[in-house]
């Protein structure tokens, strides 16, 4: 039989009578199917399903829901591009890690991949490729390593209960008595205390999710589905600064709470301009090529001039985004951006940020540091007003990285476009040694208020390969942002 939500995903499940010549009635070969063609366990065989017990799969259904509705983060700190790629991302990280803190996350990272891997759930097979599922917004990402694909979380969410009550018909049909307490779990799988709730949406403890609760911060919810249903911004951001101690995610859900509800018109229109542009192009897929082609709309709409110098606070100030200065006790945390039904729009940039600390006279909303962290958020609100909470660098990957990697390439060609960085080159440079390339990278910083590291990557994209002895030295004067 096929379960399926929707002919784009489906679960084919094929019941067996007979294994290795003695009877059995809960096993059967499992396979998923993407547009009728199976993906998994073996591309492209559609009638070759894993073998495997019911009962295992649906204690992983019943043990997963949660997370699987839930959780939107990796639960160890590091830019996973993709779910197949936690792993190999997390042993890298623990080579420089403590053995204690390795010992600490490795825990946390074995938990993560029994509840977001199916294959998981019948270990012991010989080299059974992954089936990774994990959601992204309203989207249930699905990874085997070879396909990555994604799927409305609906469609998933319907194919997966469809598969689980096949299997608890087919059990309650067997022996209602022995697998009594699994079939009880699989009925109140949407059931779960505020806390337990609270704490896998945000990626906390449950500590700290009671405390927020009781600092009336995030409101007590009952069931999975009330809490997958991300209509509150302060839950979302509770969701992006999950990996923080207690007492920071309080102060700083306390900050987002209290950024009032403004009417911002302006936004809006260029939040839809600057998307439309991204729709009628459908090969603009990258996101750095998104974050480029959006900021040459928004410099447009906002009245900056080809080779005008940008200010991206002023820029936020004239579509109706408040700008704060704060203190905030957190190094990590450049700045925050929020918008949704209760709250903002609204930036606040830390004063404290490692990045805007130093010996300088020069007021914060002149730094380089804080005019690209200031576009960063700007392009945050016009793309990313879905997720409430738009922090720069903070969480080591608490934000997609695909977002960060759009956010960064948007904030770089508003503040700086890389026609105009090559233009420069081509007017003012007598050669292509180091001293030219680096005279060449002061005037850019100089004109259009960035720093150094962006005015190299926009000077290389500008060039687009077309200096190879240029490219040469701005890796030796400025690193390389990957």
């Amino acid at each position: 039989m096929t379960i399926a939500a929707e002919t784009q995903m489906g679960f084919v499940l094929a019941w067996m009578d007979e294994f290795e010549g003695e009877p059995v009635r809960t096993m059967a070969r499992l396979a998923l199917l993407q547009d009728g063609s199976a993906i998994w366990p073996v591309r492209g065989e559609d009638g070759c399903g894993l073998e495997v017990y019911v009962d295992d799969i649906l204690t992983f259904l019943v043990d997963s829901w949660k997370p699987l509705f839930l959780r939107q983060t990796y639960p160890v700190p590091g830019a996973v591009a993709r779910p197949s790629e936690f792993w190999s991302a997390v042993e890298r990280r623990w080579t420089s890690l403590p053995a204690g803190e390795v010992s600490r996350e490795r825990a946390d990272a074995f938990a993560f991949a029994q509840a977001h891997d199916l294959s998981e759930a019948v270990g012991g097979q010989y080299e059974l490729p992954p089936l990774w599922l994990l959601r992204h917004r309203e989207e249930m990402v699905v990874d085997t390593g070879d396909i990555l694909a994604s799927f409305p979380l609906s469609v998933f969410e319907e194919a997966a209960t469809s598969l689980g009550d096949a299997i608890a018909a087919r059990l309650a049909e067997v022996d209602d008595e022995r697998w009594g307490e699994l079939l009880r779990a699989w009925k109140a799988r949407d059931e779960g205390a505020a806390d337990e709730l609270q704490a896998i949406a945000a990626g906390t403890t449950l500590e700290t999710a009671q405390t927020l609760i009781d600092a009336r911060l995030l409101l007590p919810i009952h069931s999975v589905r009330e809490a997958a249903n991300d209509d509150s911004e302060i839950r979302m951001a509770a969701r992006m600064v999950g990996g923080l101690p207690a007492g920071q995610i309080k102060s700083l859900l306390a900050l987002a709470t209290s950024l009032p509800r403004v009417d911002a018109p302006d936004l809006e229109e260029l939040a839809q301009r600057c998307l439309k542009a991204l729709a009628d192009d459908e090969a603009m897929v990258a996101p750095y090529l998104q974050g480029a082609a959006a900021a040459r709309v928004a410099r447009t709409a906002l009245g900056f001039g080809d080779e005008e110098r940008a200010e991206p606070f002023q820029a936020l100030e004239r579509i109706g985004v408040p700008v704060q200065l704060k203190n905030i006790e957190l190094p990590t945390l450049d700045a925050l951006s929020i918008w949704g039904p209760q709250l903002g729009p609204a930036v606040v940039i830390n004063r404290k940020s490692r990045r805007l600390l130093g010996r300088t006279r020069i007021s914060t909303l002149e730094r380089p540091e804080a005019r690209i962290t200031a576009a960063h958020e700007l392009c945050h609100l016009v793309l990313d007003r879905h997720r409430a909470l738009g922090a720069v660098d903070i969480l080591d990957g608490g934000m997609p990285v695909g977002i960060e990697q759009r956010a960064r390439a948007f904030a770089a060609e508003f503040m700086l476009p890389a026609r105009v960085a090559a233009d420069q080159w081509r007017r003012t440079t007598a050669g292509s040694d180091r001293k030219s390339v680096d005279r060449v990278l002061c005037e850019l910083m100089d004109s259009h208020g960035v720093t150094k590291i962006v005015a190299r990557w926009q000077l290389e994209h500008g060039l687009n390969g077309r200096e190879p002895e240029v490219v040469f030295w701005l890796d030796q004067l400025a690193p390389a942002r990957r």
